[in-house]
C-alpha cells in the first residue's frame, strides 16, 4: 500500500472513530437503566434536541409558532434516524409492548421528549447532529432559567409588571412553605391525588383522602399565593 493511500486509511479511521465517540458521548445511562439497556432491553430515556437559537421564538405571543417547530423538528428527526418505523406519541394510549422506537411523552414547549428505545436506537439518534444528549428519564430539580422564558415571563417584566396587588394559583407537584419565595406569602392550598388501587396507586395528600383543602404540604398541590 503506497503512503498517499495510508494516509487517506489512517483519516478515514479517525474520522469513524471520532464519530463513534462523539456519539457515544451523547448517550448517558444510569442505574437499571444502564444495565436493562446494556442486556438488550428497551428502556426509558429522554431525547434532547437542538433548534438554532434564532430560529426558535421565545416570547408567549409566539408560543404557537414555537410548539408548531418543536413538534416538526421532533417528526423530521425520528423519521430520519428510524426511517419512519417508530410508533409516534398516542394520548391516553393503554399500556402495550414497545416492540419498536416509541414516543411516550414529548414536550410541546422545549425540544425534548420521552421514548422508548434499545441502546442501537439511542446510538441511531445520537449520529443525527441535532441530537445533544439521551439520558436515563428520572425526576430533576425544576429551574427557572427556561420556564420563565417559555411562559412569556420575561415580555411581562419588561412593562414593569411585578405581580403586586395580584393572587397566584400555582398547580404543581408539591410545595415548601417555608421556602424564601413563598414564606408569609401562602393565603390557601389544596392537594387532589387520586386513589385506584386497582391500578397500583394510592392518594399522596396527608390525610390520606383523594382530595384536602388548607394547609397541604404534598405533592399535586394547588397554592394561592398572595
Amino acid at each position: 500500500m503506497s503512503l498517499v493511500l495510508r494516509l487517506v486509511f489512517t483519516l478515514f479511521l479517525c474520522i469513524t472513530c471520532n464519530a463513534a465517540w462523539a456519539q457515544f458521548d451523547k448517550i448517558s445511562l444510569e442505574g437499571i437503566t444502564a444495565t436493562r439497556a446494556a442486556a438488550g432491553e428497551r428502556v426509558r430515556v429522554i431525547v434532547n434536541y437542538t433548534i438554532p437559537a434564532q430560529d426558535l421564538p421565545e416570547d408567549r405571543v409566539a408560543s404557537t409558532s414555537r410548539r408548531a417547530m418543536i413538534a416538526s423538528n421532533r417528526q423530521s428527526l425520528l423519521q430520519s434516524a428510524f426511517d419512519g418505523d417508530f410508533e409516534p406519541y398516542q394520548p391516553k394510549a393503554k399500556p402495550h409492548i414497545f416492540d419498536r422506537p416509541t414516543v411516550v411523552r414529548p414536550l410541546e414547549t422545549v425540544p425534548s421528549m420521552a421514548m422508548m428505545l434499545t441502546l442501537s436506537e439511542m446510538k441511531a439518534l445520537a449520529s443525527d447532529p441535532r441530537v445533544s444528549g439521551i439520558y436515563t428519564d428520572r425526576l430533576m430539580k425544576p429551574m427557572l432559567n427556561d420556564s420563565t422564558v417559555i411562559v412569556g415571563a420575561r415580555t411581562v417584566w419588561a412593562t414593569g409588571s411585578d405581580g403586586a396587588d395580584y393572587a397566584v394559583a400555582v398547580l404543581d407537584t408539591g410545595a415548601s412553605f417555608n421556602h424564601p419565595m413563598l414564606a408569609g406569602r401562602v393565603i390557601g392550598s389544596a392537594c387532589v391525588s387520586s386513589t385506584n388501587l386497582a391500578n397500583g396507586y394510592e392518594t399522596l395528600c396527608p390525610d390520606g383522602t383523594d382530595e384536602q383543602l388548607g394547609g397541604v404540604r404534598a405533592p399535586i398541590a394547588r397554592l394561592m399565593i398572595q
